[in-house]
């Protein structure tokens, strides 16, 4: 099989998305747009570009990847996500690591957050199956798919994390999204659903950021609500441990993900 189209196709969307997006920062631009609720980030839009560029049937190829053939073992995925939160808590209030927090706007955004969760998904749902459009096709184009999700996760989006216009790097929201890339890659090795995939990427960062917060104006104006900046979250963790608590939250579903797929082998 000819890879020189494909590999074109995954080098040109982490190479512009980065251009694209460092460029939006440095202009102090948004790098996403709301049309009538729908959320679109720019990743989703040059990946629906790149289809009619690199795709020879790009039409069939984004229709194909919105009819879901797979179950989508949604309750599995539910209790995936929300178990490693439900223990993570337990024992930090047990231990008084974690305690309840009383968050600004905890009625307006907080609690209206959890009623909205099916609408907010629903609105993202276009952008997060064009994502899912790109896994499939790195893996029907490629052998080593898990390998290539996984790099193509957390390259795609370094111009979130890294600010070029105050040479800052966090490495702590970078070991975030090494665990994250994980745990997308191995649930897309095993699942082959567009809506319980879109659900599980969604469903990963609206649990982590509802229950211990954000400062990320994208984060919180795409999964929560348009007309806030941040969320202060649920709960409130111990300073010492405040900046690892997400990451901790990624490794337990990672693991939980990679046992269940190695018992099924």
């Amino acid at each position: 099989m000819n890879k020189i189209k494909p590999i074109l196709f995954l080098i040109s969307i982490i190479l512009f998305s980065n251009l694209f997006g460092f460029l939006l920062k440095h202009f102090e631009l948004s790098t996403y747009i709301i049309i009538l609720g729908f959320r679109f980030h720019l990743i989703p839009i040059l990946i629906f570009l790149g289809y009619f560029i690199f795709v020879k049937d790009s039409f069939h190829s984004i229709k194909s990847s919105f009819i879901a053939y797979q179950n989508p073992k949604i309750l599995s995925l539910i209790l995936t996500l929300i178990i490693p939160a439900v223990v993570i808590l337990i024992a930090g209030l047990i231990i008084n690591k974690i305690k309840i927090g009383d968050p600004d706007y905890f009625y307006e955004l907080g609690l209206s957050s959890i009623v909205d969760f099916p609408i907010y998904f629903l609105w993202n749902l276009p952008q997060l199956i064009l994502i899912y459009s790109f896994y499939l096709y790195l893996k029907n184009n490629f052998n080593l798919n898990f390998i290539l999700i996984f790099l193509f996760t957390i390259s795609v989006a370094l111009f979130e994390f890294i600010d070029l216009n105050n040479f800052k790097f966090a490495p702590i929201n970078f070991l975030e999204l090494f665990l994250f890339s994980i745990a997308v890659a191995l649930v897309t090795k095993k699942n082959e659903n567009a809506y319980s995939i879109s659900f599980f990427i969604f469903g990963i960062i609206w649990v982590s950021i509802i229950c211990f917060g954000t400062n990320s104006l994208t984060l919180t104006n795409i999964l929560l609500a348009k007309n806030f900046e941040a969320w202060d979250g649920f709960f409130i963790v111990e300073k010492s441990l405040r900046n690892y608590t997400m990451s901790l939250y990624f490794l337990v579903v990672s693991l939980i993900l990679l046992f269940f797929s190695n018992s099924k082998k």
